[in-house]
């Protein structure tokens, strides 16, 4: 009876597998409109370089020099 029982659940696997593949493709067409809004403004383009450039140069060297020396 246990046998018969896995063969069952084995079938079923392969069924499922064809589900996940149409939902990957569905994923990839959501990551492409980000990608958009953010070539398209030019605003947040150069906001987001000088926040964490600055922000993390001047807590490296600030903190990482006297702690370490």
């Amino acid at each position: 009876m246990s046998i018969h029982n896995e063969k069952p659940i084995d079938l079923p696997e392969p069924n499922p597998d064809k589900s996940p593949e149409l939902i990957p493709p569905n994923p990839p067409e959501i990551l492409p409109e980000q990608p958009a809004p953010e070539m398209n403004p030019s605003t947040p383009t150069p906001e987001f370089e000088p926040v964490p450039a600055p922000n993390v140069e001047t807590e490296f060297p600030t903190e990482m020099p006297p702690d370490h020396f």
